[in-house]
């Protein structure tokens, strides 16, 4: 699999995606990706990844990727970003309990993509 971008709602590079593993902007791991769940670190489930973008409990995109569909408008990206070097990946927690699935909003969510994950 390969690393890619995630990026926030100003189009700046926020973290990374590499298979299941959601990575800071720096390169240390901080997330899961299970089964269009978002679950933190600790595997607390913060939220769904579908189409491209990274959603909270609400709903609303905290970010996306280079492939998002829908939601709200998507800002103009910079150039190619530059890739951090990775951290070690972590033993993975049990998962908690997904939350009910509720309706996507076509908003940006007032959360960061670390606050998010923490």
């Amino acid at each position: 699999m390969t690393l890619g971008p995630v990026y926030d709602s100003n189009g700046s590079v926020s973290g990374w995606t590499e298979a299941d593993r959601l990575y800071s902007a720096n390169g240390e791991v901080i997330g899961w990706l299970r089964d269009g769940a978002v679950y933190s670190l600790g595997g607390a489930h913060v939220g769904w990844h579908e189409r491209g973008q990274f959603r909270d409990a609400a709903g609303c995109v905290v970010a996306w990727a280079q492939d998002a569909l829908g939601g709200p408008n998507k800002p103009r990206k910079p150039g190619e970003p530059h890739r951090p070097a990775l951290g070690s990946t972590p033993i993975r927690p049990s998962f908690s309990r997904r939350m009910g699935r509720i309706a996507f909003l076509p908003h940006w969510s007032e959360r960061t993509w670390e606050s998010y994950l923490h």
